[in-house]
């Protein structure tokens, strides 16, 4: 086995050495072709349909669902006086759009053209939404909308799930209409993680050429086993549970970002009115947070966690002002980006804590699957810091307070 080893790696110098040539560096790659056409051809189907299905999902919802969501579609249109518009399709990492749903749908609005409410299903059954100029005050989509409710039929209940989205939408109080701001932008195309056909059939179809039909044989099958391993990764690494339950920290802090923008342009600008004063400590909070989050390394478990309240006190300085009231709901303590609790539940090792709906119904056995985790692995109240009290100070003391004075700001 060694000596087989040994052999490989002597031949794969050895067609390193034959196929490299020298001479001056390659030129920058061209743009990739396919870097503009799936943003073409989903906005010319937008354009003839305002529902557009990827031949790959094709088989995902009956004749039935599709006019269900169509009706629903149109009478949310007609509700909020702009188009709604719905694409349902694979958005895997290798992409224009790097997998994140919600940078496509920024991409997909400047194709198209025309504002209104913009809706990505993609093949988790997970939802995301961005509104453009819909003149109202778009409330955060909970996580019983976004997420499919079994993830072994991801795609069953997502025709229920968009009614939910489009009600909240259209039920949500009129306001000026606005455009909003993608806070954190992939990378151009093919510059963060190379296509995997670049990686391969440069190398490739430089080494046939150099050594021949056997060399390239030989060729093929070392550079084509790393790849393979690479698209593995990335296969893996989208899990139907990836924004919920180990975020990203760069999905997180486009999170936040937008969470504290819509807070901002909430705040009233009277000080008697109801929620002003919770709302108005909730962003200062959020905000701080969020600027000292700037100077930390990204993937700090620390760092990571201050995000995910900054989009907590953000969400909760939206929910007083929206219900007028004066203070909010404690957040779910298996995993504060679920939203406001619903009830209590025990929770081995921690006692009765506040939870969502959605936690509150799981399984015993499912709950574990569901917390919250950082980069690093552990369970989010696991990490020493403010956040491995946050169940205390959620329930007693006011949270923005808290945090204010953890801060050392009165």
């Amino acid at each position: 086995m060694i000596g087989r080893l040994a052999a490989v790696l002597a031949a794969a110098l050895l067609l390193a050495g034959l196929w490299a040539p020298a001479g001056p560096a390659a030129a920058a790659p061209s743009p990739v072709p396919h870097e503009e056409a799936r943003f073409a051809r989903v906005a010319a189907e937008l354009a003839r349909d305002p529902l557009s299905v990827d031949m790959y999902l094709a088989d995902a919802f009956s004749r039935a669902d599709r006019k269900r969501i169509k009706a629903q579609m149109a009478g949310t249109a007609k509700r909020i006086g702009v188009p709604v518009y719905v694409v349902v399709a694979p958005n895997p990492t290798e992409s224009e759009s790097y997998g994140e749903d919600e940078a496509f749908l920024f991409g997909l609005h400047e194709r198209v053209g025309r504002n209104g409410l913009y809706v990505f299903v993609d093949e988790h059954g997970y939802i995301d939404s961005v509104a453009f100029g819909v003149p109202r005050q778009v409330p955060y989509t909970p996580s019983r909308i976004r997420s499919p409710a079994d993830p072994d039929a991801p795609m069953a209940d997502v025709p229920a799930r968009l009614g939910q989205l489009f009600d909240s939408v259209a039920s949500a109080p009129s306001a000026p209409a606005s455009t909003p701001t993608l806070y954190s932008t992939p990378p151009p195309f093919g510059q963060e993680h190379p296509p995997l056909e670049a990686e391969f059939w440069g190398p490739f179809l430089a080494g046939a050429l150099a050594v021949g039909p056997i060399g390239a044989v030989l060729l093929f099958a070392l550079v084509r086993a790393p790849i393979a391993g690479v698209r593995a990764m990335r296969t893996r690494s989208r899990t139907p549970s990836r924004g919920e339950t180990k975020p990203s920290p760069r999905s997180l802090r486009t999170r936040a970002a937008r969470a504290l923008g819509e807070l901002r342009n909430m705040l009233p600008d009277h000080e008697e009115s109801p929620g002003h004063a919770y709302a108005a400590r909730a962003y200062d909070a959020a905000q701080i947070l969020f600027d000292d989050v700037a100077g930390a390394p990204a993937d700090a478990d620390e760092a990571v966690l201050d995000l995910v309240w900054v989009v907590v006190l953000a969400r909760q300085g939206r929910e007083v002002l929206d219900g007028a009231k004066a203070r909010p709901s404690a957040p779910c303590f298996v995993n504060p980006l679920h939203g406001p609790s619903a009830g209590h539940r025990k929770i081995k090792g921690h006692g009765r804590r506040p939870v969502c709906a959605d936690c509150a119904a799981a399984p015993p056995s499912s709950l574990a699957a569901r917390t919250l985790r950082v980069p690093g692995g552990r369970l989010h109240y696991g990490v020493p810091g403010r956040w491995s009290r946050f169940a205390s100070a959620a329930q007693g003391r006011e949270l923005p307070s808290v945090v204010l004075e953890s801060l050392g700001v009165d």
